[in-house]
Parts: structure tokens; C-alpha cells; sequence
């Protein structure tokens, strides 16, 4: 990479040299691009300014409080699950996931531990290892199927077969809490982002606002050049 990064700074400057001895810069074209160039950099530059002195300690974290304030409490639930996976399009797939899932109630019916069963027993790869523990989770970051279901269970209920676009699942519910507000430091980025976006919004509205501007007519387009203006109607002459 260092390598790599050292050829093109040889090539720049050698060929910017090249360019300068031909007297590249002298060209309109030349001069128009740098001036662009040069209003450029000078609009991040008071951009980067504003940024800075609104990036305060203070700004962000009322941002925080304020964005706190508006969070509405969200139900979460910490399930457990055994996954028999099925093809929708195979009924007799689909049949035999269905009577695993039944067997498996009737198991624990009898008082068999879930999760020892979902360690041996479920289709679903990443729930082997912690006994088919999902975590916590909302209701919309689930199927349907399986958030009605798994959203009426009481702590330490268990479900009947549901099935689902994955295939048949049986759902123990652990726990309900109320979603967490994430803490200052875990959205410390976003709200960055989001006073730098504004600040910068906001300096970029009060400047055009102060500025005159005039707008004239447009220019001509290429092809307008090639279209002869229409021919003025003839004055009869008396």
C-alpha cells in the first residue's frame, strides 16, 4: 500500500510539473476549474467551522434528552424456540415438521427441560448452542405468526405448534421488560451526525438567505442553435 501511495504522489507531482511547462494553467478552462475547486473548499471550510462550534458537549446532549423524551415505552420479550424447518411448498415436508412439533409439546408436557431439548432437537443453526434462546425482541422484529403468539404468553408458558414462513416452531416466553433507553455513550455517533447535519443545514439556509441573488434567463441549448427561429408573419401591404 505504501508502495502504491508513493507512485502516485511521483506521478502527480511529475506530471503536474509536465503541465506547468506547457503553461496548462494559463488555459480558461484551467482557471475556470480551479476557481470552482477553490469555492469548494472554501464552502467545506465554513462548513468544518460550523460543525465544530456547535459539536459542544452541552448541544449533544440536549439532543439526547430531547430525543429520550420523545421515545414512547416499547414491550420486549426474551423467548426460547424449537424450529422444525419446512417447505411451503411441500405438504408432506410440512406435515412431518408439524408432528415433530407435537411431539415435542407432549415432551414437555411430561416436564422435559426446553431447553435441552431445543439444544438437541431444533433446526435452527444458531439456537443449538444457547438452547434456542432469541434474546430479548420486539414485536416487529419477529414474523407475525410468531410475535402473537409469543407476545400472549405469560413468563415460563409454553405454546402449541405455530407455524410460520420457517416452519413450525413451539415457544417457551422467559421474561417481559420494557425496551432500555440506549445510554449517552451507545448513540454518541448518531447524535453527532445529527448536530453536525444540522448545523450544517442551518448555516447553509442563513447564508443563502443573506445572499442576493439574480437569477437571469437561461442560455440556449446546443440544440436550439439548429432550429431556425420561426418566420415572422408577412405585413400585407396596402
Amino acid at each position: 500500500r505504501d508502495e502504491y501511495v508513493l507512485g502516485f504522489l511521483i506521478d502527480l507531482n511529475a506530471m503536474a510539473q509536465a503541465a506547468e511547462a506547457e503553461k496548462l494553467y494559463e488555459t480558461d478552462a484551467f482557471k475556470r476549474e480551479m476557481d470552482f475547486i477553490r469555492k469548494r473548499v472554501l464552502m467545506q471550510a465554513i462548513l468544518t467551522k460550523a460543525t465544530k462550534a456547535a459539536l459542544t458537549d452541552e448541544a449533544m446532549k440536549q439532543t439526547y434528552q430531547e430525543a429520550v423524551a420523545q421515545q414512547k415505552p416499547e414491550k420486549e420479550v426474551r423467548a426460547r424456540h424449537i424450529l422444525f424447518r419446512a417447505d411451503p411448498k411441500d405438504p408432506a415436508a410440512g406435515a412431518a415438521a408439524e408432528k415433530k412439533a407435537q411431539d415435542v409439546e407432549a415432551q414437555l408436557k411430561k416436564g422435559a427441560d426446553f431447553a435441552k431439548l431445543a439444544t438437541e432437537l431444533t433446526e435452527d443453526p444458531s439456537g443449538k448452542a444457547d438452547g434456542g434462546d432469541l434474546g430479548f425482541f420486539t414485536k416487529e422484529q419477529m414474523v407475525p405468526e410468531f410475535a402473537e403468539v409469543a407476545f400472549e404468553l405469560k413468563p415460563g408458558e409454553v405454546s402449541k405448534p405455530v407455524k410460520t414462513q420457517f416452519g413450525w416452531h413451539v415457544i417457551k416466553l422467559e421474561e417481559t421488560r420494557e425496551r432500555p433507553v440506549p445510554t449517552f455513550d451507545e448513540v454518541k455517533p448518531q447524535i453527532e451526525q445529527f448536530v453536525a447535519q444540522k448545523a450544517q443545514a442551518e448555516v447553509v439556509q442563513k447564508t443563502r438567505d443573506a445572499a442576493k441573488v439574480e437569477k437571469t434567463e437561461a442560455a440556449p441549448k446546443p440544440g436550439d442553435l439548429l432550429t431556425p427561429p420561426a418566420a415572422t408573419p408577412a405585413t400585407p401591404t396596402p
